[in-house]
């Protein structure tokens, strides 16, 4: 059991790792976009928007690249596409 117990915390150490290094990447592309100004290009703004899209979010591309960003569960109201 104790094993078990050690190897579930370095499996929990790894995945923090892991979260923290995939944030700070995404906290990058975040700063870097605002500080070019880019978060008022198209791309750029439909970057953050992904960026920002929280859980009930649901975050689509079609194969044209237009982005579609739907609430889940109840309402299925679009949030915002384009």
């Amino acid at each position: 059991m104790e094993d078990q117990v050690n190897e579930l915390k370095l499996n929990n150490d790894t995945l923090d790792r892991e979260r923290e290094f995939y944030f700070g990447k995404l906290r990058d592309i975040e700063e870097m976009l605002q500080k070019k100004g880019l978060d008022q290009d198209p791309l750029g703004s439909e970057i953050l928007k992904i960026l920002y899209a929280s859980e009930e979010e649901q975050v689509t591309v079609d194969e044209k690249g237009n982005l579609t960003i739907t609430q889940s569960g109840e309402g299925g109201e679009a949030a915002a596409a384009e």
